[in-house]
């Protein structure tokens, strides 16, 4: 590499002063230099507003008022600076090497989009929420290889291909990555997953958290298949498993012991509840779940 691209890494957040401040340090231990890179904070209207100690660096905090993670990762795609976009999420942290990993595959391919691993973690004494997300979240590899797209918690690309075929689709408050990168797809970029560019998320240890995760993902499957996009493949956008082969497979983890098994059922039978009542609640003309 004779010329390092100029990066912007767009990180969308919504009440997560927390998680904003852990991983904007796991961003200033990158081994690329910290000249190469831009970080731009899309404040999605957060109550209190996110507040940043920027000095000394490159990290740029804007306010995007329209409710929506896309939203405001477009609104930094307008703000952004570089030449290759990367995108994670405010409760992601990325390992140190997750730059240097990600824009390597697109120094050499400019028409190609990456997607890194998202690690799950846990607390030392996980509880069965924990041990749930940890069983299920973020097979990025499947993601990629198999339902053609990366979720944005670890998603780079060129700006020339924003550019090429737009930006996100903002009506859709979840399912919004699986639409860009099946509309990518369709205009012949090809999706590239790299394991070396990890980045690790905490599992969530609040059970009204995950009902209300749930929600937000079963609205963006529901708005997806309304779209009825030819670039949007059904069964992509349904459910990874049925109900039975849920807990079938559920049942055959052989990391869980007996009790685990059964307190991780009691949690995927709950979360399914929840999706079944946001089906209703929208059949009834509900605004969909944004958090």
């Amino acid at each position: 590499m004779s010329v390092m691209p100029k990066i912007s890494v767009i990180i969308p957040v919504f009440n997560d002063q927390r998680g904003i401040n852990a991983c904007l340090v796991a961003l200033a231990r990158q081994t690329l230099p910290a000249s190469s890179f831009e970080v731009i904070v899309v404040d999605n209207d957060s109550s209190p507003p996110i507040l940043l100690n920027t000095t000394g660096q490159s990290i740029h905090l804007i306010h995007c008022p329209h409710p929506g993670s896309y939203s405001a990762r477009n609104f930094g795609i307008t703000k952004a600076k570089g030449e290759i976009l990367a995108f994670t999420d405010a409760d992601c942290q990325p390992e140190e090497d997750w730059l240097k990993h990600a824009i390597a595959p697109l120094i050499k391919d400019a028409n190609i989009i990456v997607g890194g691993d998202v690690l799950v973690s846990t607390r030392s004494s996980p509880n069965a929420l924990e041990l749930y997300q940890k069983l299920t979240a973020f097979d990025q590899r499947k993601n990629i290889e198999e339902l053609g797209f990366s979720v944005t918690a670890n998603l780079i690309a060129r700006k020339t291909i924003f550019d090429h075929i737009g930006t996100f689709d903002e009506e859709l408050l979840a399912g919004g990555d699986l639409e860009w990168c099946w509309r990518a797809k369709q205009a012949g970029y090809a999706i590239h997953h790299q394991e070396s560019a990890a980045v690790y998320t905490p599992a969530r240890t609040s059970l009204s958290d995950a009902i209300r995760q749930a929600r937000r993902v079963q609205g963006g499957r529901i708005a997806l298949r309304k779209k009825n996009r030819s670039h949007a493949p059904e069964h992509a956008v349904g459910a990874h498993r049925g109900t039975v082969a849920s807990f079938i497979w559920i049942l055959q983890q052989r990391e869980l012991n007996t009790f685990e098994k059964l307190r991780v059922l009691m949690v995927a039978a709950t979360l399914k509840g929840s999706r079944l009542i946001e089906n209703f609640r929208l059949m009834l003309g509900q605004e969909p779940e944004r958090r």
